[in-house]
């Protein structure tokens, strides 16, 4: 078969779902976005405990995704920026049948990937949630950017501390869900309204959804409130 980037390009006036099934027909290729096969992130979800005594943070990743290009993907590359790779301890990966193999890449220059092998490929126009569970360690020199724990505060940017989907033209989540729990008698701010859930013995959670989302915005700032 030959390959489709060499074949003759169809008119550009068709519809795109025209171009596509030209291109898998092979009497067209495929445009560069549609060669990456586009996956777009309609929303994330994070669940974040926050320790910091350990300077750390565990948190769960739901991604919910949906496929627009063509072919279908059965593996999807997350990308993890080269500050965070060293300290991002993954427990598991999984979609709503379970557990997912997956591979941790290190990269000595640039980003890492964690790459998820899908028990199906994912076709064009499907949805699917992939959850990523894992540990985020902050203490020490070189942190990360979109996040920060110790034993006084915390932040969270809305990007740089958690895996992404790999792609060019990748962009950001419409929307963004955070619940944060840490210590309850941290003061806590954000940019848009926060939800206080719930307060436990030592830990309360809070809730915020923030739409629509920018690279490196404040998510959330907490601080331990002076001594009178």
């Amino acid at each position: 078969m030959k390959e489709l980037a060499a074949l003759p390009c169809p008119p550009a006036a068709r519809p795109v779902s025209v171009v596509l099934l030209l291109c898998v027909l092979g009497l067209g290729p495929l445009p560069a976005a549609a060669l990456d096969s586009p996956l777009e992130v309609e929303r994330v979800e994070l669940s974040v405990r926050l320790d910091p005594p350990l300077q750390a943070l565990y948190a769960q990743a739901h991604f919910l995704l949906r496929q627009h290009g063509l072919p279908g993907r059965d593996v999807i590359a997350f990308r993890v920026p080269a500050a965070v790779g060293p300290r991002l301890h993954v427990a598991a990966v999984w979609d709503d049948q379970g557990e997912l193999p997956w591979r941790f890449d290190a990269e000595k220059a640039g980003p890492w990937a964690l790459r998820v092998e899908l028990r199906s490929p994912l076709r064009l126009g499907k949805r699917m949630v992939v959850v990523v569970n894992y540990e985020l360690e902050l203490g020490g020199a070189g942190l990360p950017e979109g996040a920060a724990v110790s034993e006084e505060s915390a932040l969270l940017l809305t990007t740089g501390w958690y895996p992404f989907p790999a792609g060019p033209n990748q962009r950001l989540p419409r929307e963004l869900r955070l619940t944060a729990r840490l210590p309850k008698q941290w003061q806590v701010e954000a940019p848009v309204k926060v939800k206080k859930l719930n307060d436990g013995t030592a830990l309360a959670s809070y809730e915020l959804r923030l739409r629509p989302v920018e690279p490196g915005q404040l998510l959330l700032r907490a601080r331990r409130p002076l001594p009178p």
